[in-house]
């Protein structure tokens, strides 16, 4: 199955759906697979969202031992993503919807996907691979 080409329009016209049919208020998460670099196996990943914050941002907050939390941002969206992938499955699971109660998201109709999106400059991993050329190397002798 292909990707839809927007993701989060898509999202946001499925909870609208399901909200108006249900009386309630909802998030969605359009989930696919992805692998890790030097990890096996396959993850889920939030490709399209709607209805909620999908970051959640510790900076500034306190941490277990009262000191003052400098970095740390969570994404939500790719983590309630795994949790439903690890459901629903990669073949014959046959489950195409995972619902996910009491998660800690915060409600919001305008957020959307790009926010847990960085540049490159701003990647720990693509930041580092700047300038860096691939150069085959064989191992057979001649």
């Amino acid at each position: 199955m292909l990707l839809p080409r927007n993701a989060d329009a898509s999202a946001a016209d499925l909870r609208k759906s399901l909200e108006l049919h249900y009386g309630v208020r909802l998030a969605v998460i359009l989930v696919d697979s992805r692998v890790t670099p030097m990890r096996l196996g396959t993850v889920g990943l939030a490709v399209g969202i709607s209805g909620f914050d999908p970051v959640s941002d510790f900076r500034g907050t306190s941490d277990l031992y009262g000191r003052k939390v400098k970095v740390t941002r969570t994404n939500v969206a790719d983590d309630l993503a795994s949790a439903a992938h690890l459901l629903m499955g990669e073949s014959e699971e046959r489950i195409g919807l995972v619902i996910a109660r009491k998660t800690p998201v915060r409600l919001d109709d305008l957020a959307d996907s790009r926010r847990v999106r960085l540049k490159a400059t701003s990647c720990l991993i693509a930041n580092n691979l700047s300038g860096i050329r691939y150069r085959p190397r064989t191992f057979l002798s001649r």
